[in-house]
This record gives C-alpha cells, sequence and structure tokens, in this order.
C-alpha cells in the first residue's frame, strides 16, 4: 500500500506541476496558488492545507492528501498513518486498487494501526519532523 501511495504522491505532484507551470511541487503552497482550483480538462482539482496538498478527481473520487517535509533537502513527507487510510478509501471508491488487499484496513484500521505504522517506522525512520 505504501508503495502505491508513493506513486500516486508522485503523479499528482508531477500532474501540479505541469498543469501550473510549477518548478518544483513545494510551490504549490504558494499565496497565489492557495485554496481550492480545478486544473482545467484534466477531471482533477486540489486544495492545499498547511504543508500539504490535496488531489483529487473532481468528481470526488480517487485521489491522495500529501504534506511537503521541513527537514532540509527532503522534498515530501513521509505518510502518516491516516493519509494511508483514506488514501486506501479512496483507491477503493475509485477502483483502482485490488480492494481484497485493503478491506482489513477500511473495515478495521484502529487493527492495521501497530503493523501500518511499525512498517512506516522502518520504512521512514527519520520521519519525526
Amino acid at each position: 500500500m505504501i508503495a502505491n501511495w508513493i506513486t500516486h504522491r508522485d503523479a499528482a505532484a508531477a500532474l501540479l506541476v505541469a498543469e501550473l507551470n510549477l518548478e518544483s511541487p513545494r510551490d504549490v503552497l504558494r499565496p497565489e496558488n492557495r485554496g481550492r482550483h480545478d486544473l482545467d480538462g484534466t477531471g482533477w482539482s486540489y486544495r492545499t492545507h498547511g504543508i500539504g496538498v490535496d488531489v483529487t478527481r473532481s468528481n470526488g473520487h480517487g485521489g491522495i492528501d500529501f504534506d511537503f517535509s521541513t527537514l532540509p533537502g527532503q522534498l515530501f513527507a513521509p505518510p502518516d498513518f491516516w493519509r494511508l487510510v483514506l488514501f486506501a478509501k479512496r483507491s477503493v471508491h475509485d477502483r483502482t486498487i485490488d480492494t481484497t488487499k485493503f478491506t482489513p484496513i477500511i473495515d478495521d484500521a484502529d487493527s492495521c494501526r501497530d503493523v501500518i505504522e511499525r512498517v512506516l517506522g522502518q520504512l521512514f525512520p527519520t520521519q519525526q519532523e
């Protein structure tokens, strides 16, 4: 699931860069880009928040929410547990993933929390920002 999240995050960041003519995906956080906006002709929209952005299909299906890192030299913050749960729910709703893999997380996220957080800690040992 984390690999899927990273793939979708990277695709969303590339979409923002291409459609908004940004030098870096982080530039979506500039004042002129803040707020909720449709990316005309793409079927996607985005909404900035704090140090992150939520990129969703204009029809409300699918999408991904991610933050930018506050650590020097690191563009993206690692996902947290709840962003992964939201991603799983959106992906199942959008029918872009095999639902059988994510059913346990969606049905009982709290029981999966320890496993997911342990994996996140192994993959992103410096995620404390």
